[in-house]
């Protein structure tokens, strides 16, 4: 088992190198790699985003309290309250 390994990580060592020695093919790899995090980082803003404007709209028609829409958000009610008013602003 330790042989197959071996060849596994000879094989992808050799194919490191070959990306590594193709300076065009590292820095496209590296594009797609900062592109990748950049997406996944703006979706996780919009859902945080979208969570606590749900949760404000909740507050305000009274189906919730500020209470728990700040213990469902992860944040004090100072905290929350300043998102209330913010997006009231």
């Amino acid at each position: 088992m330790l042989e197959k390994q071996n060849k596994y990580l000879e094989a992808a060592y050799d194919t490191l190198e070959k990306v590594s020695a193709d300076e065009e093919k590292r820095y496209q790899y590296l594009r797609r790699e900062v592109a990748l995090y950049d997406q996944n980082t703006l979706m996780e803003e919009n859902y945080e985003r979208g969570k606590l404007m749900t949760l404000a709209e909740l507050v305000n028609d009274g189906i919730i309290s500020l209470a728990e829409a700040s213990r469902r958000a992860e944040m004090t009610e100072q905290e929350f309250q300043m998102i209330l008013d913010s997006l009231q602003s």
